[in-house]
C-alpha cells in the first residue's frame, strides 16, 4: 500500500506530495519517512525537517487558536512540494482547500530553517482561508511576536537563505523585523500605557505612524515579490508558433472526438468534424506550444472516458437530457444542446499559456465521468435497488431519528440559532431531522454519479476526485449553519470508501477541523458523527446500477 501511495505522490512532473495519509499532529509517519528516503524521493534530513515542522506547526496553531479568534486551529493537509521552481503554477491548490503549497527548497537545511518552514505553513493556510495572497503576510505578522529570541534568529536565518521564488519578500520581512518586534499587539503584547498616536490595525497590531510606514513598505515589497513570481512563471513558456493551434484543429477534425470545445460565455467553437468556427482558430492562435500539447492531452482524456462510458450503455440514445440544476462550468461539464462533455479554452486564463498544473488532468478524467454518471442517474439507471425500497425507507427513518436526537442534545444556547438556520419556514410539520434528510437527498446525486464513475476511472483518478471533494468546508458555511455543514461533511465522508485511503476516520478527523467546528462547541461528538456516517452509508448502500442498461467495464463489479 505504501508503494502505491508513493507512486501517486510522485507521479506528477514538478511536484512531490507528502499526503494527509502520513501526516498528523505527531509529525510524519516514521514508516512513510523510511519509504520516502528508500525511494530517493526525500533525504533523511528532509524527512526529519517535515516531521518537526508539522509537529511544531500544530503545537503553535493550537496555542494561537486558544489565544485569539483571528487564528485557526491546527489540522494537517497535503504537503505539496514544488520541485521545478517557477515552472509550476504558483499559489494554487493541487487539492481543493486541503493543500500546503511549498517548495522543495523550503524543507532543505541549506535553503531554509525550521522556524521559517513553520511560518510557511501558516502562510499557505492563511492564503487559502483569506483568499488573498497579498494580504496574507500582514495578517500573519503577529505570529512572529510569540517567538523567543532564538526562534526569531532561526526564522531570520531562513528568510536570508531562502531560495523559493518569492524569497525577496521574506528578506524584506527579515529587514522589517527589528521594527516589527517593537510593536504592541492586542493579545500577544499588550501595551501597559497608552501609546501616543498609535492605531489598532486589522491584524491586531498597535502601530504608530512611523511603524505603519514600515508595514506599508513591507507590503509593497511583498507584493512586488509576488508579482515577480507570477511574471517569472509566465515567462517559462515559449511564444506561440506561427501556426499555433493548427495541429489541434487538425486533430479535432481527423479524430472527431466525442466532446464540444467552448469559448467565452459558453460559445461553441467546435462540436464535430468540420464545424470549427473562425473564433476557434483565433483563440488557438495565442496558444503556446506547451499549452497546445496540454490541451490535446486533455481532449484525448475526455474523448477516451466519454467513449468508454457510452460504449457500455445498452442504448446511449436513451440518456436523459441534463437536469436543470446541473451547472455549465468547472473542468468539464455536460453541454445541454449536444449532450457531450464541454471543454472550455477560456475558463482558465492560463490554459492557453501553460500546461495543466499537477493532478489537474486526473481530476479532469474524474470530472468527465462524474458528469456522465449524473446523466445515468438522471436516466434512472443508477437508482435504489427495486428490491430494497422498503429497506431504504426504514434506513431513512433511522437517520431522521438520529438527527432529531442530535438536535435535542444541542446545548441550550445553540438550539434556536442552529435549527432556525435550517430554513424550515413554510414547512412546520417537518422535524429538524426530516429537513436535514431532505437536504442530504438533494446532494445524493453526486454519490450516485461517483458510484458509477469509479468503474471507469483508474485508482489515481478516483483518489484525486476524493482528495479534492472531501475536506474542510469552513468557508462555505456561517457558524449558525453548523447543522447543514455537519450533514454535508458526513455525506461527503462516504466518498472516502470509493478511494484507496486506508484510514478514512483518521484522515478526515485530522484534516477538516472537525473537533473545533463541531465537537468542542457541543454540536456533535466524534462518536455521534461516526454513527451518523454509518446511517448515511446504509442509505447509500441501497443504490445499484441497472445491469440491463449499463454493462460495466471488464473487471468491475
Amino acid at each position: 500500500m505504501m508503494d502505491a501511495l508513493l507512486d501517486y505522490c510522485a507521479a506528477q512532473p514538478g511536484m512531490l506530495v507528502v499526503p494527509i495519509d502520513v501526516l498528523s499532529a505527531d509529525g510524519l509517519d516514521p514508516v512513510a519517512a523510511e519509504a520516502y528516503a528508500a525511494r530517493g524521493l526525500l533525504s533523511n534530513t528532509e524527512c526529519e525537517r517535515i516531521d518537526t515542522m508539522i509537529r511544531k506547526y500544530c503545537e503553535r496553531a493550537a496555542k494561537l487558536g486558544r489565544a485569539s479568534r483571528q487564528w485557526f486551529p491546527p489540522r494537517v493537509q497535503h504537503l505539496c512540494l514544488v520541485t521545478d521552481g517557477v515552472r509550476t503554477r504558483p499559489y494554487f491548490q493541487p487539492f481543493h482547500a486541503s493543500s500546503w503549497l511549498l517548495y522543495r527548497e523550503d524543507v532543505a537545511p541549506d535553503t531554509s530553517s525550521l522556524e521559517f518552514s513553520i511560518f510557511l505553513l501558516f502562510q499557505a493556510e492563511r492564503q487559502v482561508l483569506q483568499q488573498q495572497i497579498g494580504a496574507s503576510l500582514l495578517t500573519n505578522l503577529p505570529y512572529l511576536l510569540i517567538l523567543d529570541d532564538d526562534q526569531l534568529a532561526d526564522f531570520i536565518d531562513g528568510c536570508r537563505k531562502s531560495a523559493r521564488p518569492d524569497a525577496a519578500g521574506y528578506r524584506a520581512l527579515a529587514d522589517a523585523l527589528p521594527e516589527l518586534r517593537t510593536m504592541h499587539h492586542e493579545v500577544f503584547r499588550r501595551p501597559t500605557v497608552a501609546v501616543s498616536g498609535a492605531q489598532r490595525l486589522a491584524n491586531g497590531l498597535i502601530a504608530d505612524a512611523g511603524q505603519q510606514q514600515v508595514l506599508e513598505r513591507l507590503q509593497r515589497d511583498w507584493m512586488q515579490a509576488i508579482e515577480a513570481v507570477v511574471a517569472a512563471h509566465r515567462n517559462t513558456v515559449r511564444r506561440p508558433a506561427a501556426r499555433a493551434g493548427r495541429s489541434l484543429v487538425d486533430w479535432l477534425d481527423d479524430e472527431n472526438p466525442h466532446l464540444v470545445v467552448t469559448g467565452e460565455q459558453g460559445e461553441v467553437l467546435w462540436r464535430a468534424a468540420g464545424t470549427g468556427s473562425p473564433t476557434l482558430a483565433s483563440v488557438l492562435a495565442g496558444a503556446t506550444p506547451e499549452a497546445e500539447a496540454s490541451i490535446l492531452a486533455d481532449l484525448e482524456v475526455i474523448d477516451r472516458r466519454s467513449r468508454a462510458f457510452l460504449d457500455s450503455l445498452a442504448d446511449p440514445a436513451a440518456l436523459a437530457r441534463p437536469a436543470s440544476w446541473m451547472t455549465a462550468g468547472g473542468l468539464s461539464y455536460i453541454h445541454g444542446d449536444t449532450l457531450r462533455i464541454a471543454y472550455s479554452l477560456t475558463d482558465d486564463p492560463e490554459r492557453l499559456r501553460h500546461a495543466s498544473p499537477p493532478y489537474e488532468r486526473w481530476m479532469l478524467a474524474a470530472r468527465t465521468v462524474h458528469e456522465w454518471g449524473h446523466q445515468a442517474a438522471e436516466s434512472g439507471w443508477v437508482r435504489v435497488d427495486p428490491e430494497r425500497v422498503e429497506e431504504r425507507k426504514a434506513r431513512e427513518r433511522a437517520l431522521v431519528e438520529s438527527l432529531d436526537q442530535l438536535v435535542d442534545a444541542l446545548p441550550a444556547g445553540l438550539h434556536r440559532p442552529l435549527t432556525g438556520a435550517l430554513g424550515r419556514a413554510g414547512d412546520a410539520d417537518r422535524s429538524p431531522g426530516e429537513t436535514m434528510l431532505a437536504g442530504l437527498l438533494r446532494r445524493i446525486d453526486d454519490y450516485m454519479a461517483n458510484l458509477l464513475a469509479r468503474h471507469y476511472l483508474s485508482a489515481d483518478e478516483m483518489d484525486t476526485y476524493v482528495r479534492n471533494n472531501v475536506g474542510a468546508r469552513l468557508l462555505d458555511y456561517a457558524p449558525e449553519q453548523a447543522l447543514t455543514h455537519l450533514l454535508r461533511v458526513a455525506y461527503e465522508f462516504q466518498y472516502l470508501s470509493l478511494s484507496t485511503i486506508r484510514d478514512p476516520e483518521r484522515w478526515f478527523m485530522d484534516s477538516t477541523w472537525f473537533d473545533s467546528l463541531f465537537a468542542a462547541p457541543g454540536v456533535c461528538s466524534r462518536a455521534r458523527f461516526l454513527a451518523l456516517t454509518d446511517r448515511i452509508a446504509a442509505i447509500c448502500d441501497t443504490y445499484s446500477i441497472d445491469a440491463d442498461r449499463i454493462r460495466l467495464p471488464d473487471g468491475s463489479d
